[in-house]
C-alpha cells in the first residue's frame, strides 16, 4: 500500500508542546471529549499510531455515550484515518463506508464531505483508483467554494493520474 497525501509534522517541538497541552486538557471533564479528538489526530500525524487509535477509540466511545452525533461522525473519521495510517485499511474502509451510508440516510449532511474524502484516501492506498476517483469527485462537488475544495481537487487530480498510469 502506498501512502496517499498523508499529514506530517513540520515542527516537532511545537507538536510536542501541543500534545502536552492537549493531554492536560483531556484531564478536565468539560474539555475531555474535544481534547481527546484533537490529541488523537496529533498523535496520528506524529507517527504514534497505536496511542492515536487508543485515544480516538476513547473519544468515539465518549461521543456515543453523550449521544453527540457530530462528534461521533468526526471521531469515526479520525479513528478510521488513524487505522489507515497504521495499515488497517480494511477496518478503516469498513468504518468509513458505514459512516457514509449512515449520513446518506440522515437529514443532517454534516461531515459527509470529510467521510467521502477520507474513504477516497483509503481506496487510493488500496490501489482502488476508480473508487478513489469517484469519492474525490463527490467530495469536490460538495466542497465547491469552500476552503476544503483545494484538497479535494488535488486528491482527484492525483488519483486520476495514478489511474491513468495503471498504478
Amino acid at each position: 500500500m502506498t501512502p496517499f497525501q498523508r499529514d506530517e509534522v513540520e515542527d516537532r517541538e511545537a507538536w510536542a508542546r501541543e500534545v502536552a497541552a492537549l493531554r492536560a486538557e483531556a484531564r478536565e471533564p468539560e474539555r475531555r471529549l474535544i481534547a481527546l479528538g484533537q490529541l488523537g489526530d496529533l498523535l496520528r500525524i506524529g507517527g504514534d499510531g497505536e496511542e492515536a487509535v487508543w485515544v480516538l477509540t476513547e473519544a468515539l466511545t465518549l461521543s456515543r455515550e453523550r449521544e453527540d452525533e457530530g462528534r461521533i461522525r468526526a471521531n469515526t473519521i479520525r479513528l478510521a484515518t488513524a487505522l489507515q495510517y497504521g495499515g488497517a485499511h480494511e477496518r478503516a474502509r469498513t468504518m468509513l463506508e458505514g459512516l457514509v451510508e449512515r449520513i446518506e440516510g440522515s437529514s443532517d449532511p454534516a461531515h459527509f464531505d470529510y467521510a467521502v474524502q477520507h474513504l477516497g484516501k483509503v481506496y487510493a492506498e488500496q490501489g482502488r483508483w476508480a473508487d478513489a476517483v469517484e469519492c474525490f469527485e463527490g467530495a469536490l462537488e460538495l466542497r465547491q467554494g469552500r476552503p476544503t475544495e483545494a484538497s479535494s481537487r488535488r486528491a482527484l487530480e492525483e488519483a486520476r493520474a495514478r489511474q491513468a498510469e495503471g498504478a
